[in-house]
């Protein structure tokens, strides 16, 4: 174990003697507490076989990782056919082989930006590869810790991969508000039509647009209170309704022609059956197609839906002359200038 320390940051490698490996790991701290995660910098060698040794021991060493974990480097292999350009096709194997092991992982890709291919031979035109070799993939204690985080691939220089320049902004930090999400299982609720009418009927004084526009704000908010109210730990509630049902039947099965038995059963399966409704509704809010109904609920499945709803903020802003903004208030200052230089400015009608 060595450590080192720089910029109010304390990084520990761990070394493993007589073993050749394609991964190194570390632990980064920062001297305020506010960041700490593991990191491994892999870089893959270019046979499949050693590479699907890397994929075993990467998953032995995932199963083992308490707390946030980012991996990244040169992992030798593309996800795709559009990765790549130039050279000898890869085959279906290398890209299955890859793809199989992010999925069974559940590791996440972070926000990337910058440059798409991240590796490229050098070479003349006839000649010249570029691919998309290097990512960076994290796990979902990351995504809750850090979700306002993304890696941007720089431009390569002498070197024949792009540097990664990993940002972590503090969600705390980040101002402004979320968007608003009208989700399909609020509408069967008993409550819902009630809410509804007990906005829309209110007399709101002014023009009918404005009247229109202020009905919509306060049924947003009542919609979002109707959501934190029946809605939050949605996985649990579906759980436990499960468990209900599951009690239910065990005794009605010993007493067949029960009628409270069996009138608790049909309420138990309603209920149930709303819940999984529900559940499936988050599957609209992460907008993903899931392969595995397993997944459905989990804490990966909600580290999707996290990480998918940060994907529009704006941690790096280059402009016309390529000057690259990464600070808050320049970033603004560059957009609205941008609208209003766009939309033009207001002029008198008088």
């Amino acid at each position: 174990m060595e450590e080192y320390g720089f910029s109010g940051i304390v990084i520990s490698l761990q070394f493993k003697n007589n073993i050749i490996r394609e991964y190194i790991t570390c632990s980064i701290d920062s001297g305020d507490g506010r960041f700490s995660s593991l990191c491994t910098i892999v870089y893959a060698l270019n046979q499949m076989t050693s590479r699907r040794i890397l994929w075993r021991d990467l998953l032995t060493f995932k199963y083992n990782v308490n707390g946030s974990w980012i991996i990244g480097g040169d992992f030798n292999a593309i996800t795709s056919y559009d990765e790549k350009i130039g050279g000898v096709p890869v085959s279906d194997a290398d890209i299955e082989d890859f793809q199989s092991f992010i999925t069974i992982s559940q590791l996440l890709h972070i926000r990337s930006i910058g440059c798409y291919f991240t590796w490229n031979n050098k070479q003349d035109v006839e000649t010249r590869i570029w691919s998309r070799l290097d990512r960076c993939l994290v796990n979902e204690d990351w995504i809750h810790l850090y979700t306002t985080s993304q890696v941007e691939y720089l431009l390569p220089s002498c070197s024949d991969n792009s540097p990664a320049l990993l940002i972590i902004e503090d969600d705390d930090d980040i101002e402004g508000k979320g968007l608003f999400k009208f989700f399909n299982m609020w509408v069967k609720h008993p409550d819902f039509i009630s809410t509804v009418k007990s906005i829309w009927e209110q007399n709101i004084e002014g023009y009918k647009m404005y009247s229109f526009h202020s009905k919509l704000k306060k049924l947003k908010h009542a919609l979002k209170e109707l959501n934190k109210k029946h809605f939050m730990n949605i996985n649990e509630q579906v759980l436990r309704s499960k468990d209900d049902l599951a009690d239910i039947q065990r005794l009605l099965s010993e007493d067949l022609f029960n009628l409270g038995l069996i009138v608790r059963e049909k309420e138990c399966i309603k209920k149930y059956d709303r819940l999984l409704d529900c559940e499936s509704s988050y599957k609209q809010k992460a907008n993903i197609s899931w392969s595995l109904e397993r997944d459905k609920g989990s804490k990966f499945f909600y580290s999707i839906m996290k990480k998918k709803r940060h994907l529009n903020r704006i941690l790096t802003l280059y402009t016309e002359s390529g000057t690259r903004i990464s600070d808050r208030s320049g970033i603004i200052t560059k957009i609205v200038d941008y609208y209003k230089k766009l939309l033009g400015n207001s002029v008198s009608t008088t």
